[in-house]
């Protein structure tokens, strides 16, 4: 952590409530959505928007479409503590039997982002 009013990664439950913490944090984790997404909020901050985990699973029931869960894996480089690259896992949803693994890497200029007001 980098001084007062600073934190390296922030976790919300909405996306909406992260839109004000653009420039506060490099990493932003979120949830909500039931759909896994990732987005460059003001001054770089990077938002991942984690896809379903489980609770829209029994929608299922009422919808007849199964929802995928996602789940991402992170991975830091150790001198910077930058993001360098994250693999999102997605499991389909129920009654399906496929997963994937997609890696995805973070360009560079996120190691050139504020730390700290």
């Amino acid at each position: 952590m980098q001084g007062a009013g600073y934190a390296d990664v922030v976790l919300v439950h909405d996306p909406r409530v992260a839109a004000d913490l653009g420039g506060l944090t490099p990493l932003v984790l979120a949830g909500h959505a039931h759909r896994a997404s990732s987005r460059r909020l003001s001054d770089g901050t990077l938002m991942l928007i984690e896809g379903g985990t489980g609770g829209a699973g029994l929608r299922m029931r009422e919808t007849g479409e199964a929802t995928p869960l996602t789940c991402s894996v992170l991975y830091f480089e150790a001198s910077s503590q930058s993001l360098r690259a994250f693999d999102r896992i997605t499991v389909e949803g129920l009654g399906n039997a496929a997963a994937h693994i997609q890696r995805h890497i973070v360009p560079r200029p996120l190691d050139d982002h504020k730390r700290g007001p």
